[in-house]
């Protein structure tokens, strides 16, 4: 399972919650919001930005 995105797409998403910025952490193949802390996780490339799916660090 692919589990990056790209840099121009990273820069362009906001984090559903809290509309902060998104970063990705490459070791969890997941995205992380640095001002609410939620984490997405991503599947095949695609964020999953589902609501109740995400957790907090």
């Amino acid at each position: 399972m692919k589990r990056e995105m790209s840099q121009k797409m990273i820069r362009i998403l906001m984090c559903p919650a809290c509309r902060g910025d998104i970063k990705h952490d490459k070791a969890r193949g997941e995205l992380c919001c640095a001002k609410c802390r939620e984490r997405y996780r991503i599947n095949n490339g695609v964020p999953v930005f589902v609501q109740g799916k995400a957790k907090v660090i």
